[in-house]
């Protein structure tokens, strides 16, 4: 994710269903920043994650991005 100014990074994962079914916290910079998340709880299928971030000028929702858990 690319964030403007730094700031605190929340990271929630739903199921097809829109269950909340995990969820990661981080702090992130100004710039592109990198955050690999334990996905081992998950089970093989498909999800949706959002990310919400907290900064100085304010609060901010992505789009739902979709991603496939396979093993």
């Amino acid at each position: 994710y690319v964030l403007c100014e730094a700031g605190e990074v929340k990271i929630k994962v739903y199921n097809p269903a829109a269950d909340w079914v995990a969820g990661y916290t981080a702090g992130g910079s100004a710039g592109p920043n990198v955050y690999a998340a334990d996905i081992r709880s998950l089970s093989p299928g498909v999800y949706y994650y959002f990310i919400y971030f907290d900064g100085p000028s304010g609060s901010r929702k992505s789009k739902a991005t979709k991603f496939a858990v396979t093993r």
